[in-house]
Protein backbone atom coordinates (compact mmCIF):
# COMPACT_ATOMS: atom_id res chain seq x y z
CA UNK A 1 0.00 0.00 0.00
CA UNK A 2 2.83 2.14 1.16
CA UNK A 3 4.44 1.75 -2.28
CA UNK A 4 1.79 2.10 -4.52
CA UNK A 5 1.09 5.79 -2.46
CA UNK A 6 4.65 6.63 -3.34
CA UNK A 7 4.25 6.42 -6.55
CA UNK A 8 1.38 8.42 -6.71
CA UNK A 9 3.70 11.12 -5.45
CA UNK A 10 6.51 10.31 -7.73
CA UNK A 11 4.59 10.69 -10.74
CA UNK A 12 3.45 14.04 -9.84
CA UNK A 13 6.66 15.23 -8.02
CA UNK A 14 8.27 18.51 -9.01
CA UNK A 15 11.72 17.97 -7.54
CA UNK A 16 13.71 18.61 -4.18
CA UNK A 17 15.33 21.66 -2.44
CA UNK A 18 17.62 21.75 0.27
CA UNK A 19 17.91 24.54 2.50
CA UNK A 20 20.63 25.93 4.73
CA UNK A 21 21.80 28.43 7.72
CA UNK A 22 23.71 31.41 6.98
CA UNK A 23 27.20 29.85 8.11
CA UNK A 24 26.22 27.21 5.52
CA UNK A 25 25.46 24.53 7.67
CA UNK A 26 22.42 22.46 6.70
CA UNK A 27 19.23 23.93 8.73
CA UNK A 28 16.97 20.86 7.30
CA UNK A 29 16.79 17.68 5.39
CA UNK A 30 15.58 17.60 1.63
CA UNK A 31 11.93 18.96 1.12
CA UNK A 32 10.17 16.93 -1.75
CA UNK A 33 8.02 19.23 -3.88
CA UNK A 34 4.68 17.47 -5.32
CA UNK A 35 1.53 18.30 -6.99
CA UNK A 36 -1.12 15.47 -6.77
CA UNK A 37 -4.82 14.97 -7.32
CA UNK A 38 -6.19 15.11 -3.76
CA UNK A 39 -9.90 16.07 -4.29
CA UNK A 40 -9.77 20.17 -3.36
CA UNK A 41 -10.63 22.47 -6.10
CA UNK A 42 -8.10 24.88 -4.93
CA UNK A 43 -4.76 25.03 -6.54
CA UNK A 44 -1.69 24.05 -4.61
CA UNK A 45 1.28 22.36 -4.44
CA UNK A 46 2.85 19.95 -1.25
CA UNK A 47 6.17 20.55 0.86
CA UNK A 48 7.41 18.32 2.88
CA UNK A 49 10.45 16.93 4.30
CA UNK A 50 11.67 13.79 2.57
CA UNK A 51 13.39 12.09 5.38
CA UNK A 52 9.89 11.26 7.49
CA UNK A 53 8.03 11.56 4.69
CA UNK A 54 5.87 14.31 5.91
CA UNK A 55 6.17 13.57 9.13
CA UNK A 56 7.63 16.19 10.27
CA UNK A 57 7.33 18.61 7.64
CA UNK A 58 4.04 19.35 5.21
CA UNK A 59 2.12 22.39 4.39
CA UNK A 60 0.36 23.31 0.81
CA UNK A 61 0.75 26.51 -0.55
CA UNK A 62 -1.10 27.81 -3.21
CA UNK A 63 -0.28 28.16 -6.88
CA UNK A 64 -2.23 31.27 -7.65
CA UNK A 65 -2.05 33.37 -5.05
CA UNK A 66 0.46 33.82 -2.06
CA UNK A 67 -1.05 31.76 0.80
CA UNK A 68 -1.24 28.08 2.57
CA UNK A 69 -3.50 26.25 2.12
CA UNK A 70 -3.55 24.12 4.80
CA UNK A 71 -5.85 21.06 5.39
CA UNK A 72 -5.93 17.89 7.67
CA UNK A 73 -2.21 17.32 8.20
CA UNK A 74 -0.51 19.65 6.37
CA UNK A 75 -0.56 22.39 8.21
CA UNK A 76 2.85 23.26 8.86
CA UNK A 77 4.07 27.06 8.87
CA UNK A 78 7.34 27.37 6.50
CA UNK A 79 10.83 29.08 7.83
CA UNK A 80 11.63 32.69 6.23
CA UNK A 81 14.51 30.64 5.41
CA UNK A 82 12.76 28.18 3.81
CA UNK A 83 10.27 30.16 2.21
CA UNK A 84 13.43 31.83 0.19
CA UNK A 85 15.02 28.61 -1.01
CA UNK A 86 11.24 27.77 -2.17
CA UNK A 87 11.36 30.58 -3.97
CA UNK A 88 15.06 29.68 -5.68
CA UNK A 89 13.83 26.07 -6.33
CA UNK A 90 11.17 26.76 -8.46
CA UNK A 91 12.69 29.95 -10.19
CA UNK A 92 15.51 27.43 -11.30
CA UNK A 93 15.90 25.34 -15.07
CA UNK A 94 13.62 22.15 -14.49
CA UNK A 95 14.97 18.75 -15.40
CA UNK A 96 12.37 17.47 -17.63
CA UNK A 97 13.40 19.83 -20.93
CA UNK A 98 9.98 20.50 -21.66
CA UNK A 99 9.56 23.07 -19.28
CA UNK A 100 12.22 25.84 -18.64
CA UNK A 101 11.45 25.92 -14.96
CA UNK A 102 10.42 23.81 -12.18
CA UNK A 103 7.17 26.26 -11.61
CA UNK A 104 6.18 25.77 -15.24
CA UNK A 105 6.48 22.34 -14.23
CA UNK A 106 4.50 22.68 -11.01
CA UNK A 107 1.94 24.90 -13.07
CA UNK A 108 1.60 21.84 -15.90
CA UNK A 109 1.39 18.85 -13.39
CA UNK A 110 -1.41 20.75 -11.65
CA UNK A 111 -3.57 21.06 -14.24
CA UNK A 112 -2.60 17.53 -15.89
CA UNK A 113 -3.60 16.33 -12.35
CA UNK A 114 -6.84 17.99 -11.59
CA UNK A 115 -8.91 18.46 -14.97
CA UNK A 116 -11.97 19.25 -12.90
CA UNK A 117 -10.74 21.73 -10.58
CA UNK A 118 -9.22 25.14 -11.44
CA UNK A 119 -7.24 25.66 -13.65
CA UNK A 120 -3.92 27.89 -13.47
CA UNK A 121 -2.00 30.12 -16.33
CA UNK A 122 1.36 28.10 -16.70
CA UNK A 123 2.53 31.07 -18.09
CA UNK A 124 2.26 33.21 -14.96
CA UNK A 125 5.72 34.62 -12.79
CA UNK A 126 7.04 32.55 -9.97
CA UNK A 127 5.01 34.19 -7.07
CA UNK A 128 6.89 35.26 -4.52
CA UNK A 129 6.23 32.95 -0.91
CA UNK A 130 8.86 34.90 0.85
CA UNK A 131 5.76 36.98 1.62
CA UNK A 132 3.46 33.67 2.63
CA UNK A 133 1.14 35.11 5.70
CA UNK A 134 1.78 33.30 8.78
CA UNK A 135 -1.01 34.06 10.74
CA UNK A 136 -3.71 32.31 8.25
CA UNK A 137 -6.89 34.14 7.43
CA UNK A 138 -9.14 33.06 10.12
CA UNK A 139 -11.81 31.51 8.24
CA UNK A 140 -10.42 29.52 6.01
CA UNK A 141 -8.23 27.98 8.93
CA UNK A 142 -11.34 27.10 10.65
CA UNK A 143 -13.34 25.64 7.50
CA UNK A 144 -9.85 23.47 6.02
CA UNK A 145 -8.21 22.26 8.94
CA UNK A 146 -11.10 19.83 9.89
CA UNK A 147 -12.44 19.51 6.33
CA UNK A 148 -13.05 16.62 3.98
CA UNK A 149 -14.60 16.52 0.32
CA UNK A 150 -16.85 14.17 -1.11
CA UNK A 151 -17.42 15.19 -4.86
CA UNK A 152 -18.32 17.92 -7.52
CA UNK A 153 -21.60 18.95 -7.85
CA UNK A 154 -21.10 20.49 -11.38
CA UNK A 155 -18.39 22.90 -12.34
CA UNK A 156 -18.89 25.04 -9.44
CA UNK A 157 -19.60 23.20 -6.30
CA UNK A 158 -18.06 21.04 -4.03
CA UNK A 159 -19.79 18.69 -1.50
CA UNK A 160 -18.04 18.61 1.99
CA UNK A 161 -17.74 17.22 5.32
CA UNK A 162 -16.75 18.22 8.56
CA UNK A 163 -15.00 16.56 11.19
CA UNK A 164 -16.46 16.76 14.99
CA UNK A 165 -18.89 18.35 13.93
CA UNK A 166 -20.69 20.66 16.60
CA UNK A 167 -24.65 20.37 14.99
CA UNK A 168 -26.30 17.44 16.10
CA UNK A 169 -28.18 16.72 13.31
CA UNK A 170 -26.47 14.52 10.42
CA UNK A 171 -25.49 16.81 7.51
CA UNK A 172 -22.89 17.95 4.72
CA UNK A 173 -21.86 21.84 3.30
CA UNK A 174 -22.32 22.59 -0.35
CA UNK A 175 -19.44 25.51 -1.06
CA UNK A 176 -18.48 26.94 -3.95
CA UNK A 177 -14.96 25.91 -5.50
CA UNK A 178 -13.17 28.94 -5.89
CA UNK A 179 -13.51 30.13 -2.54
CA UNK A 180 -14.53 27.42 -0.56
CA UNK A 181 -17.78 29.16 1.11
CA UNK A 182 -17.02 32.71 1.01
CA UNK A 183 -19.50 33.21 -2.19
CA UNK A 184 -21.59 30.11 -2.04
CA UNK A 185 -22.43 27.90 1.16
CA UNK A 186 -25.30 25.89 2.34
CA UNK A 187 -25.76 23.06 4.86
CA UNK A 188 -28.10 19.81 3.86
CA UNK A 189 -29.09 17.42 5.95
CA UNK A 190 -28.74 13.63 5.60
CA UNK A 191 -31.47 11.68 6.32
CA UNK A 192 -34.38 14.78 4.93
CA UNK A 193 -34.34 16.35 2.06
CA UNK A 194 -33.99 20.22 3.92
CA UNK A 195 -31.66 22.64 4.03
CA UNK A 196 -29.99 22.86 7.88
CA UNK A 197 -30.90 26.73 7.96
CA UNK A 198 -34.30 27.03 9.94
CA UNK A 199 -34.63 28.04 14.11
CA UNK A 200 -36.40 25.12 15.48
CA UNK A 201 -36.89 25.22 19.61
CA UNK A 202 -35.63 21.19 20.19
CA UNK A 203 -32.48 22.40 18.10
CA UNK A 204 -31.33 25.79 19.24
CA UNK A 205 -28.75 26.10 16.84
CA UNK A 206 -30.35 24.78 14.13
CA UNK A 207 -29.30 27.95 12.15
CA UNK A 208 -26.18 28.03 10.67
CA UNK A 209 -25.02 31.70 10.50
CA UNK A 210 -22.97 32.44 6.81
CA UNK A 211 -24.00 28.85 5.74
CA UNK A 212 -27.60 29.47 4.29
CA UNK A 213 -27.19 29.84 0.64
CA UNK A 214 -29.75 27.88 -2.00
CA UNK A 215 -29.06 25.76 -4.64
CA UNK A 216 -31.23 26.08 -7.58
CA UNK A 217 -33.62 23.43 -8.74
CA UNK A 218 -31.12 22.62 -11.17
CA UNK A 219 -28.48 22.54 -8.94
CA UNK A 220 -30.80 20.29 -6.74
CA UNK A 221 -30.64 18.12 -9.64
CA UNK A 222 -27.15 17.63 -10.23
CA UNK A 223 -26.67 17.41 -6.23
CA UNK A 224 -28.46 14.02 -6.51
CA UNK A 225 -26.72 12.95 -9.70
CA UNK A 226 -23.18 13.45 -8.00
CA UNK A 227 -24.07 11.77 -4.72
CA UNK A 228 -25.42 8.94 -7.18
CA UNK A 229 -21.74 8.44 -8.74
CA UNK A 230 -19.54 5.49 -7.65
CA UNK A 231 -16.21 7.41 -7.35
CA UNK A 232 -14.97 5.98 -3.90
CA UNK A 233 -12.91 2.67 -3.73
CA UNK A 234 -14.78 1.04 -7.28
CA UNK A 235 -17.62 0.45 -5.28
CA UNK A 236 -18.86 3.01 -3.62
CA UNK A 237 -21.49 5.55 -4.20
CA UNK A 238 -21.04 9.25 -2.82
CA UNK A 239 -23.87 8.77 -1.31
CA UNK A 240 -22.00 5.89 0.28
CA UNK A 241 -18.92 7.60 1.48
CA UNK A 242 -20.70 10.52 2.67
CA UNK A 243 -22.59 8.18 5.24
CA UNK A 244 -19.29 6.18 6.73
CA UNK A 245 -17.09 10.09 6.30
CA UNK A 246 -19.57 11.77 8.98
CA UNK A 247 -19.98 8.45 11.32
CA UNK A 248 -16.19 8.70 11.45
CA UNK A 249 -16.07 11.67 12.00
CA UNK A 250 -18.97 12.57 13.87
CA UNK A 251 -19.10 9.36 16.64
CA UNK A 252 -21.84 11.38 18.97
CA UNK A 253 -24.23 11.60 15.87
CA UNK A 254 -23.91 8.54 13.76
CA UNK A 255 -25.97 7.65 11.04
CA UNK A 256 -27.50 4.65 9.62
CA UNK A 257 -24.99 3.46 6.55
CA UNK A 258 -28.00 2.28 4.72
CA UNK A 259 -29.76 5.34 4.91
CA UNK A 260 -31.25 5.95 1.67
CA UNK A 261 -30.71 9.47 -0.16
CA UNK A 262 -33.55 11.87 -0.20
CA UNK A 263 -34.95 13.02 -2.83
CA UNK A 264 -33.63 16.31 -2.30
CA UNK A 265 -34.96 17.88 -5.31
CA UNK A 266 -38.26 18.80 -2.73
CA UNK A 267 -35.67 21.43 -0.53
CA UNK A 268 -36.76 24.00 -2.71
CA UNK A 269 -40.34 24.22 -1.48
CA UNK A 270 -39.31 25.94 1.78
CA UNK A 271 -37.57 28.41 0.61
CA UNK A 272 -39.44 31.63 1.73
CA UNK A 273 -36.79 33.15 4.24
CA UNK A 274 -39.19 35.61 5.22
CA UNK A 275 -41.88 33.55 6.58
CA UNK A 276 -39.88 30.83 8.29
CA UNK A 277 -37.31 32.95 9.87
CA UNK A 278 -39.28 34.79 12.46
CA UNK A 279 -40.63 32.16 13.82
CA UNK A 280 -40.31 29.41 16.30
CA UNK A 281 -41.77 25.77 15.69
CA UNK A 282 -41.98 23.49 18.44
CA UNK A 283 -40.80 20.41 15.91
CA UNK A 284 -40.12 20.01 12.09
CA UNK A 285 -44.11 18.61 11.46
CA UNK A 286 -45.39 21.60 13.23
CA UNK A 287 -43.37 24.01 10.76
CA UNK A 288 -44.75 21.75 7.56
CA UNK A 289 -47.92 22.05 8.49
CA UNK A 290 -48.27 25.69 8.76
CA UNK A 291 -46.03 26.24 5.27
CA UNK A 292 -48.13 23.47 3.49
CA UNK A 293 -51.77 23.92 4.85
CA UNK A 294 -53.76 21.39 3.40
CA UNK A 295 -52.22 21.35 0.43
CA UNK A 296 -49.29 19.38 1.19
CA UNK A 297 -46.55 21.02 -0.87
CA UNK A 298 -43.85 18.97 0.45
CA UNK A 299 -45.16 16.57 -2.52
CA UNK A 300 -44.49 19.10 -5.23
CA UNK A 301 -41.53 20.19 -7.41
CA UNK A 302 -40.49 23.67 -7.53
CA UNK A 303 -39.50 24.85 -10.68
CA UNK A 304 -37.93 28.25 -11.64
CA UNK A 305 -38.18 30.31 -14.83
CA UNK A 306 -34.40 29.76 -15.72
CA UNK A 307 -35.92 25.89 -15.35
CA UNK A 308 -39.22 26.17 -17.61
CA UNK A 309 -38.03 29.11 -19.85
CA UNK A 310 -41.49 31.04 -18.44
CA UNK A 311 -41.86 34.13 -16.81
CA UNK A 312 -43.09 32.93 -13.69
CA UNK A 313 -42.53 29.82 -10.94
CA UNK A 314 -44.20 26.37 -11.31
CA UNK A 315 -44.79 23.67 -9.11
CA UNK A 316 -45.30 20.46 -10.40
CA UNK A 317 -47.37 18.21 -8.05
CA UNK A 318 -48.73 14.56 -7.65
CA UNK A 319 -52.19 13.18 -7.23
CA UNK A 320 -51.29 12.55 -3.75
CA UNK A 321 -50.96 16.43 -3.19
CA UNK A 322 -54.59 16.32 -3.28
CA UNK A 323 -55.32 14.37 -0.97
CA UNK A 324 -57.51 16.56 1.28
CA UNK A 325 -59.16 18.04 -1.62
CA UNK A 326 -62.46 17.06 -3.25
CA UNK A 327 -61.52 17.37 -7.14
CA UNK A 328 -58.53 15.36 -8.22
CA UNK A 329 -58.25 16.79 -11.85
CA UNK A 330 -54.47 16.46 -12.64
CA UNK A 331 -52.82 20.29 -12.32
CA UNK A 332 -49.86 22.42 -11.35
CA UNK A 333 -49.77 25.56 -10.35
CA UNK A 334 -47.89 28.73 -11.19
CA UNK A 335 -47.05 31.60 -9.07
CA UNK A 336 -49.04 34.71 -9.27
CA UNK A 337 -45.97 37.08 -10.43
CA UNK A 338 -42.60 37.16 -12.12
CA UNK A 339 -40.51 36.77 -8.81
CA UNK A 340 -37.68 34.84 -8.32
CA UNK A 341 -38.23 33.96 -4.81
CA UNK A 342 -41.12 31.38 -3.80
CA UNK A 343 -44.29 32.88 -2.24
CA UNK A 344 -46.12 29.68 -0.99
CA UNK A 345 -49.70 32.22 -0.76
CA UNK A 346 -49.53 33.56 -4.30
CA UNK A 347 -49.98 30.33 -5.97
CA UNK A 348 -52.68 29.28 -9.02
CA UNK A 349 -53.81 26.04 -9.93
CA UNK A 350 -54.02 24.98 -13.50
CA UNK A 351 -55.16 21.89 -15.22
CA UNK A 352 -52.89 19.51 -17.25
CA UNK A 353 -54.99 18.79 -20.37
CA UNK A 354 -55.01 19.56 -24.10
CA UNK A 355 -56.78 23.08 -23.52
CA UNK A 356 -55.38 24.48 -19.59
CA UNK A 357 -58.07 25.71 -17.59
CA UNK A 358 -56.98 28.11 -14.68
CA UNK A 359 -59.00 26.48 -11.38
CA UNK A 360 -60.65 29.33 -10.24
CA UNK A 361 -64.12 30.54 -9.69
CA UNK A 362 -65.19 33.08 -11.62
CA UNK A 363 -65.23 35.42 -8.69
CA UNK A 364 -61.51 34.87 -7.91
CA UNK A 365 -60.10 35.15 -11.15
CA UNK A 366 -59.73 39.02 -11.04
CA UNK A 367 -57.10 37.98 -8.30
CA UNK A 368 -54.69 36.95 -11.13
CA UNK A 369 -51.61 39.73 -11.69
CA UNK A 370 -49.67 38.55 -14.76
CA UNK A 371 -51.22 39.23 -17.82
CA UNK A 372 -52.81 37.34 -20.71
CA UNK A 373 -49.82 37.07 -23.12
CA UNK A 374 -48.00 35.15 -19.55
CA UNK A 375 -51.18 32.59 -19.37
CA UNK A 376 -51.34 32.08 -22.68
CA UNK A 377 -47.19 30.75 -22.60
CA UNK A 378 -47.42 28.50 -19.50
CA UNK A 379 -50.90 27.11 -21.61
CA UNK A 380 -48.13 26.33 -24.21
CA UNK A 381 -45.92 24.85 -21.76
CA UNK A 382 -48.22 22.42 -20.15
CA UNK A 383 -49.92 21.46 -23.29
CA UNK A 384 -46.05 21.02 -24.66
CA UNK A 385 -45.23 18.82 -21.19
CA UNK A 386 -48.54 17.24 -21.08
CA UNK A 387 -47.47 13.45 -21.19
CA UNK A 388 -44.83 13.68 -18.43
CA UNK A 389 -46.55 16.29 -16.22
CA UNK A 390 -49.46 13.20 -16.67
CA UNK A 391 -46.98 10.56 -15.37
CA UNK A 392 -45.61 12.39 -12.94
CA UNK A 393 -49.05 13.31 -11.61
CA UNK A 394 -49.51 9.71 -11.62
CA UNK A 395 -46.50 8.87 -9.68
CA UNK A 396 -45.04 6.97 -12.76
CA UNK A 397 -41.71 8.94 -12.47
CA UNK A 398 -39.48 10.58 -9.63
CA UNK A 399 -38.97 14.06 -9.44
CA UNK A 400 -35.45 13.55 -10.77
CA UNK A 401 -36.48 11.83 -14.05
CA UNK A 402 -39.15 14.83 -14.56
CA UNK A 403 -36.46 17.43 -14.32
CA UNK A 404 -34.45 15.66 -17.02
CA UNK A 405 -37.69 15.00 -19.24
CA UNK A 406 -39.44 18.71 -19.28
CA UNK A 407 -38.74 21.06 -22.60
CA UNK A 408 -38.85 24.72 -22.08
Amino acid sequence: MKESHDMLYKMAVVGHFTTFKKNGKQESPKFKVFVCDDDFAIPHMHIWDDETDGKNTHTCVCLNKIEYFHHTGKEDILTPMQKKYLVDFLKEECKNKRYKTNWEYALSMWNDNNTDSTQVDETSEVLDYTKLNEQMDILQDRMMIRMGRVCSVGADLDILYFMDDDAPIPHFHVVDKQTLGEHFHTCIKIESPEYYHYTIKQYEYFHHNGQEGKLSDEQCTMLIDALNQVEHFDKWSNWEYLLHAWNINNPNHKVDIHTPMPDYINMNILSNDEFIEDQNYETMDELLQTVYTDEMLLYMGNFSQNATGLDVIVWVQTINTQSNVKHNLPRIKFQNNTETRVQIHELIPISISDNPQILLNNNDLNKIKISQAQINVIKQWIIKNKEILIDYWEEKITTSELWQKLKK
